[in-house]
């Protein structure tokens, strides 16, 4: 009976049946609930969360500048770094591409904006999401 459950505390989520509260693991929060609805909930795609026991959607963080959170309940934000060709700013739920006319060689979470994609050499062919330039000729 829901009247024999106690309060699950934020921070911490509970499943039926269970006698002792889970803590609130990464990449998810969990505000704490009376009775059987759990608590568990995934931080929203272009978020993530490094941090245990999570009370509040505000410990979700936007994914960092450079790479990219396309799933939800994410613990880390730098599983996804924007790919050759695309950049990612702050928050982003996937990556950009490069426009045409430029493009871009960065790796490993360097590329965080449009700033990141260089313009093509003249004499060469730059389509959008390049990661090399072609020649022209």
């Amino acid at each position: 009976r829901d009247s024999d459950c106690s309060a699950c505390q934020p921070g911490y989520y509970c499943v039926p049946g269970s006698i002792f509260p889970i803590p609130c693991p990464k990449g998810h929060y969990c505000p704490g609930f009376i009775g059987r609805s759990g608590g568990l909930i995934p931080c929203p795609i272009g978020t993530f969360n490094e941090r245990m026991l999570a009370p509040d959607p505000s410990w979700c963080e936007p994914c960092r500048e450079g790479y990219y959170c396309p799933l939800e309940g994410m613990p880390s934000s730098h599983r996804f770094p924007s790919p050759p060709g695309y950049y990612s700013t702050k928050g982003q739920s996937f990556p950009l591409p490069c426009p045409a006319g430029t493009w871009s060689p960065h790796t490993n979470g360097t590329a965080s904006n449009v700033s990141s994609c260089e313009a093509c050499p003249v004499g060469y062919y730059c389509g959008p999401q390049q990661s090399e330039y072609l020649n022209y000729t």
